[in-house]
């Protein structure tokens, strides 16, 4: 047990207890501004009012409302700014790791009931004066000088001021109870300040736009409506016994009379539901001897509270490693307040996991892997960035924020690409294939863009090199995935290819090709046949979002052969399938030979209705009219959907309706589709075996292009 207290004790106190203890409260840097909302304070003091209401059936003296824990470590040294003399600063500081909201809403809450008592005080002083033989009166005055006393304790940490020392009375140099991290400064010379909003507004001195200040004047009137509540229990539904022990009067008085009530009941209240506050309202008091400790605990006893994460842990290590005087000048602040703004941007839900992703990938620069525990992410920072020089650091954080811009430009949107990296590169090609590789939600390649993004950004590469190593990237991706029904280690490939394009920009496409040639344990001249072996075996159906970008590559500069279904290679530019009004409008993966079979009596094996050989895109319209039709009135409509001549088109148009009995609808006739010509190019009959050579020729027309890529 000895060995636990070296790691952290626990305490119970109630509020009197943790407002007035020897130590003074610092809230670190990485702690957010205080954000409660006028709902959430307001369910603090409702709180306290269901505890009270509590009080008529506790005949034991049991009853207390319970705040949860209240997190702290013991540290009197990394308080930034420190003031010039440092036997200014109190004797213990202890720096709140969980606990600043609540802690922030019972300051506001205090001054609340610190104005509303001393205002009810003026307004009935006279008939205080007048009945102060009264004892109960007598005793009314006595608690409400405690609590006032109470209350300026539990905000005020009082030090023996330096220039008294040798005097016979000492007198005390006054600070506020809790301040801030860069914004404060405990001190009795010119370097003390107090511009932080909850240390201002403990001092009298808050700003009109003060947070804190706007809470404290949407509460105010809320506990005064309370009071009216409080009042009518106190003297209907409480025994006077309960609230003399509230107000550990020590003896039996009469606060029920009538003089009470009719003259005092208000300011009985305000003091009843300030006595309930400070005696009867509990939090267990963790101190922790080291930061590592203290996070962990944290995670482990937060259950409503937002976790800290990872950067905002980090972000005063940054701050310490420059010196505040020569951090709001650097180019690091800038960095980090984009990373801030960042991480601020994205939802409550979303945030830990931006954080943990843009941290873990920027450890797989470094050849590290974290797993998704947040600890692993803040020793992570921490230890990196402590082993690193000045400029290393530099970099470090240059890393971090451009995995973070990727992030926003690539992952943050579900659909949509930012315009910071689609202009990377003017180049069409590499847009569309952006969008595919998002489609196809390979989000680990994120970091491998930011990479390949920075040699760009520092002339390590030109925009041609960008460009192919952006499609040497997604054929590694889609030669790889297209060969696996799931995605098979994928994410391991591409945490090595991130430490590899951090490090190098040079031989990345043969780095690509022997990962490739490794798992599928073969040779690169075997490579093609290994793969294609591989492919064929599986539902390409279910993979829709890859075979949509293997259809498409292997209609890239295709031109039909008169064999059905099966295409072969064009002039250059004949047909280029990489645009990105493609990208749009092929969005539908249609079966030629529908599943619905009933039509249909060519098809003996099942299994290859969701081979690729049985697929082919088209727009969705399109889709919708063509599909489950009999395969005469399919290559019908596929032949009006190939014809470039308008007149050849209309003709074909006026033939479906002498045939068909019915007009073509929903198809986008006005516009060529060529990836369709090779499906009418014969009278045979749609068979397994035309199904099977499709396969194969789509699948080989698709590696040749992507290999291409890579060499």
């Amino acid at each position: 047990m000895s060995d636990l207290k070296n790691i952290f004790e626990a305490t119970p106190d109630n509020i009197l207890q943790l407002l007035t203890s020897k130590w003074a409260y610092y809230i670190p840097a990485y702690q957010r501004e205080f954000n409660w909302d006028e709902s959430k304070a307001i369910d603090l003091v409702n709180n306290f009012c269901r505890g009270i209401k509590k009080l008529k059936n506790d005949t034991n003296g049991q009853s207390f409302t319970f705040l949860g824990a209240i997190i702290s470590i013991d540290d009197k040294e990394s308080i930034l700014p420190k003031p010039e003399n440092r036997n200014d600063l109190p004797s213990e500081i202890h720096h709140i790791i969980d606990g600043q909201q609540r802690l922030t809403t019972l300051i506001i809450i205090i001054k609340a009931l610190d104005s509303l008592i001393k205002s009810e005080m003026a307004n009935v002083k006279n008939k205080l004066t007048d009945s102060t033989h009264e004892p109960e009166v007598g005793e009314l005055i006595q608690i409400t000088k405690k609590t006032m006393n109470q209350f300026k304790t539990s905000l005020i940490s009082k030090i023996e001021k330096r220039d008294c020392l040798f005097d016979d009375e000492p007198s005390y140099h006054e600070y506020p109870r809790i301040i801030r991290a860069y914004k404060d400064c405990w001190s009795q010379g010119q370097d003390e300040k107090y511009d932080s909003e909850i240390s201002s507004f403990i001092k009298n001195k808050t700003s009109e736009n003060s947070h804190v200040l706007k809470i404290y004047n949407k509460i105010k009137p809320e506990i005064e409506k309370r009071t009216i509540e409080i009042e009518r229990q106190i003297f209907t539904q409480l025994p006077n016994d309960t609230i003399n022990k509230i107000f550990c009067t020590g003896e039996e008085i009469e606060f029920k009379s009538n003089l009470i009530q009719d003259n005092f009941g208000k300011l009985l209240s305000l003091l009843f539901l300030s006595q309930y506050i400070l005696n009867k309202v509990c939090v267990t008091y963790v101190t922790v001897k080291n930061n590592m400790n203290a996070f962990d605990i944290f995670e482990a006893l937060n259950t409503t509270g937002d976790p800290l994460t990872a950067f905002e842990t980090f972000k005063p290590q940054v701050i310490e490693s420059i010196g505040l005087e020569k951090y709001d000048s650097s180019e690091n602040k800038k960095i980090i307040d984009e990373l801030q703004v960042y991480f601020d941007t994205v939802n409550k839900r979303s945030k830990s996991k931006v954080t943990k992703q843009t941290t873990s990938w920027l450890a797989l620069c470094y050849d590290k892997k974290i797993s998704d525990d947040i600890s692993e992410h803040r020793d992570f920072l921490k230890a990196k960035f402590n082993s690193l020089n000045i400029d290393e650091r530099s970099l470090f954080l240059k890393k971090y924020h451009s995995i973070a811009l990727h992030h926003k430009y690539f992952i943050l949107d579900n659909k949509k690409i930012k315009s910071e990296l689609l202009n990377k590169s003017q180049s069409e090609l590499i847009k569309v294939l952006l969008y595919y590789i998002k489609q196809c939600g390979f989000e680990l390649v994120t970091p491998i863009l930011s990479n390949l993004s920075d040699h760009l950004d520092n002339n390590n590469i030109t925009e041609n090199e960008y460009i192919d190593l952006v499609k040497a990237i997604t054929a590694f991706s889609f030669i790889y995935r297209s060969a696996h029904k799931d995605s098979s280690g994928i994410d391991n490939a591409f945490r090595k290819i991130t430490f590899d394009t951090y490090t190098k920009h040079s031989n990345i496409k043969e780095i690509l090709l022997n990962y490739l040639c490794d798992k599928f344990k073969t040779t690169q001249s075997e490579l093609k046949d290994t793969y294609i072996e591989k492919s064929i075996q599986l539902d390409h159906y279910a993979l829709k979002s890859v075979t949509k970008f293997i259809i498409l590559c292997s209609i890239h500069n295709a031109q039909k052969n008169g064999q059905l279904g099966i295409l072969i290679d064009g002039v250059e530019n004949c047909y280029n399938a990489f645009t990105l009004d493609n990208y749009e409008r092929l969005n539908s993966i249609e079966h030629i030979a529908p599943t619905d079979q009933q039509k249909w009596s060519s098809i003996k094996d099942s299994e290859n209705l969701n081979k690729i050989g049985n697929l082919t895109l088209l727009p969705t319209k399109t889709n919708t009219s063509i599909s489950n039709k009999s395969w005469d009135e399919k290559r019908a409509l596929y032949r009006i959907l190939s014809q470039r001549s308008k007149n050849e088109k209309n003709a074909l148009i006026k033939s479906y309706h002498e045939t068909y009995s019915k007009n073509p609808k929903q198809i986008d006739l006005e516009v060529f589709q060529p990836q369709v010509s090779s499906l009418c190019s014969s009278s045979e009959e749609w068979t397994d075996d035309i199904i099977k050579k499709r396969t194969i020729n789509t699948y080989e027309r698709a590696y040749d292009l992507l290999f291409s890529w890579l060499t």
